[in-house]
C-alpha cells in the first residue's frame, strides 16, 4: 500500500512540479525561495492527502496549498525584514 502511495505521489509530482514551481515563483520572485516553497507545498500535499475533498477540484486544492506556502514564506521574510529594521 505504501508503495502505491509513493508511486501515486511521484506521478503527482511529475504532473504538477513545474506548474506549481512557476505559480509560486510569480509570487515570491526568487528561484531559491520558489524551490523551497514548492518543496514544502508538496510535503504538505502528501501529508494532507486524506483531507482532500473530492467534491472540489484537485488542481485548485494543490494550487491553494502552493499559494499558502508562498504567502507563508513571504510572511516569514517580512517578519525578518521588520526585525532587522528595528
Amino acid at each position: 500500500m505504501r508503495q502505491d502511495a509513493e508511486k501515486g505521489f511521484r506521478l503527482l509530482m511529475a504532473s504538477y512540479k513545474e506548474p506549481v514551481y512557476w505559480h509560486i515563483r510569480r509570487l515570491v520572485v526568487s528561484h531559491a525561495d520558489a524551490q523551497d516553497a514548492a518543496q514544502e507545498a508538496f510535503v504538505r500535499i502528501f501529508r494532507n492527502f486524506q483531507q482532500y475533498n473530492e467534491a472540489n477540484s484537485f488542481k485548485a486544492w494543490i494550487f491553494r496549498i502552493a499559494t499558502n506556502e508562498a504567502l507563508r514564506l513571504l510572511g516569514r521574510q517580512r517578519g525578518r525584514h521588520d526585525a532587522l529594521a528595528r
